[in-house]
Formats: structure tokens, sequence, C-alpha cells
């Protein structure tokens, strides 16, 4: 009796169990240079995860130099469609909706300074945030 309640236990937690798919990666250039991008809150499957802001974790780690007038290239590897994408620059406690060029690429300021991105993508399956910083010389 007990060894066949153990394998009905395991039966059920194997059927309950279900492979969550990783989260897509996201991958930053400034003339062909890679950043560092690091993830942030996300929505996937059944799953919610809530981090710290992106300003919080962009200060964490010291940030890319990049020239005036740059631009930073953008892809996500994923199987999948994306919905949308939302780009945001965070600089001094100000948020700017930042405009995506057909090519996924977005264009960098030419004021000297260190500025923060977040990236929003939307698919299906949820959302995940993406940050990036960039000083600015």
């Amino acid at each position: 009796m007990k060894k066949s309640f153990l394998f009905f236990c395991f039966l059920f937690l194997a059927s309950c169990h279900q492979e969550q798919e990783s989260l897509p990666k996201m991958s930053v250039k400034v003339n062909e240079k890679p950043l560092e991008v690091y993830q942030g809150s996300y929505c996937w499957d059944t799953k919610c995860v809530d981090k710290i802001g992106p300003e919080q974790i962009a200060t964490k780690h010291t940030p890319a130099v990049v020239r005036k007038g740059s631009e930073a290239a953008f892809s996500v590897k994923s199987k999948r469609k994306q919905k949308s994408i939302d780009v945001t620059m965070l600089r001094n406690g100000a948020a700017v909706p930042v405009v995506l060029n057909k090519n996924n690429t977005i264009p960098l300021p030419s004021e000297p300074g260190t500025y923060i991105y977040h990236i929003g993508v939307f698919w299906e399956q949820g959302d995940v945030g993406y940050i990036f910083q960039v000083k600015v010389e």
C-alpha cells in the first residue's frame, strides 16, 4: 500500500510539473561593441517576478562609455513573435519615451551624461523588462 501511494504521488507531481520556457535574452550593441543588459521585472506564462526599478538595477553597475550621437542596436533571442516593444530613457528621475527605428535601433543622446534605458518586450506568453545604461562622452 505504501509503495502504491508513493507511486501515485510521484505520478501526480510529474504531471503537475510543466517545463517552463526560459525567458528570452536580449543583446545590445553600440558601434558593434556588446553592452551589459540586465533583466528587470517580468511575467511569463504563469509566473511573475517583480524586481527593483530600472534605475536601482543600473546604478549597481558601471555604464558603458559611448560616443555622442551613437545608436544602440538590440535583438531579442526568441522563437516567439513579439507583440510590441516599448523603450524608455530614464535620466534624473524623468522617463522619456524613445522612438524605436525600424531596424531595432535607438538613437543615443548627443549631450554628455549617464542614461538608463528600459526596454519592455511583450509576447503572447508575457512580458520582460531589459535594462542597459550608457555614459555619453
